[in-house]
C-alpha cells in the first residue's frame, strides 16, 4: 500500500492518488493547495512497487516544485493585486456589514476585521464572474453556439472545461492574470462547443476567436503558479 504522505526535506507532504481510466502511465503533479500536496495519477491497474521506485526517482522533481512555487500571499490591507492586468491596493474600513468599491486604483472593503480576507475574495470571484460570463457568451456568439451554464470554481489542475452539454467551467483565479490571458482561456473553452478535442481543427477555432493565443497560452504556462499564491 502507497504512502499518505511523502518526507519531502524532512517535511511531509499529502500524497493524493487519482484513478484515471484513459491514464496508460503514471504521472506526478506538485500542487499547492493545503500547503502543498503530491498527486499522483494512475492507470486502473498498476504495479505498487513500480509506483514506489517512480515516486522515489521523483523526488528531486518534487524538491525543485517546492523551492519553486511561490510562497501565499494573504489579503491584508495594503496589499497591491494584478486584477486582470491592472494593479489595485486593497484597502479596509472596519464595518459590521459587507459591501464592497472599486476605485481607480484600489478596492475598498467594508467587513469586520475577522472577515477581511474571505470578503476580499468575494469581490474579486465577482468580478472574475462578471468578466468571463461576458467574455463567453461574446464569444459563443461569435461562432454561433449557446453556453448551458458558466461557473466558478477553485480549481488547481485545470484552468478551465467544458462538457459535452455546453457547461463551461473557469477557475476564478484567472482574475489575477491580465485580461488578454483570461480571454484566450475564454475562447480556448468556446471552441471546445464545436470540438471536444485539441485536434488542428479545434486550434484553428481557437485561433479565430484569439489570433495572439499561442503567446497567451506559453504566458500561462510559464507563470500559472503565480496565479495561486493570493488568497486564503
Amino acid at each position: 500500500m502507497l504512502p499518505s504522505y511523502l518526507q519531502i526535506k524532512g517535511k511531509p507532504f499529502p500524497l493524493v492518488l487519482r484513478k484515471n481510466s484513459k491514464a496508460r502511465r503514471l504521472t506526478l503533479r506538485w500542487s499547492t493547495e493545503g500547503g502543498g500536496q503530491i498527486i499522483l495519477t494512475h492507470p486502473p491497474r498498476y504495479s505498487k512497487s513500480l509506483a514506489f521506485t517512480f515516486l522515489e526517482k521523483s523526488h528531486p522533481w518534487i524538491e525543485k516544485q517546492l523551492i519553486t512555487s511561490p510562497p501565499k500571499i494573504s489579503f491584508t490591507e495594503g496589499l497591491i493585486l494584478p486584477i486582470l492586468g491592472k494593479n489595485y491596493e486593497l484597502r479596509h474600513k472596519v464595518s459590521t456589514t459587507f459591501r464592497s468599491w472599486w476605485g481607480d486604483n484600489h478596492l475598498l472593503i467594508h467587513a469586520p476585521m475577522e472577515h477581511f480576507g474571505s470578503f476580499v475574495q468575494k469581490a474579486l470571484q465577482q468580478v472574475a464572474r462578471n468578466f468571463l460570463q461576458e467574455r463567453t457568451l461574446i464569444l459563443a456568439a461569435q461562432i454561433q453556439k449557446e453556453v448551458k451554464r458558466i461557473t466558478l470554481r477553485e480549481t488547481k489542475s485545470r484552468w478551465g472545461s467544458c462538457s459535452a452539454d455546453g457547461n463551461i467551467s473557469y477557475s476564478w483565479r484567472l482574475i489575477f492574470a491580465p485580461e488578454q490571458v483570461a480571454d484566450y482561456l475564454c475562447a480556448h473553452e468556446v471552441a471546445h462547443l464545436i470540438h471536444m478535442d485539441h485536434s488542428p481543427h479545434f486550434w484553428q477555432i481557437v485561433e479565430g476567436l484569439c489570433p495572439e493565443y499561442k503567446v497567451l497560452r506559453q504566458w500561462l504556462r510559464k507563470n500559472g503558479k503565480t496565479l495561486f499564491q493570493y488568497g486564503l
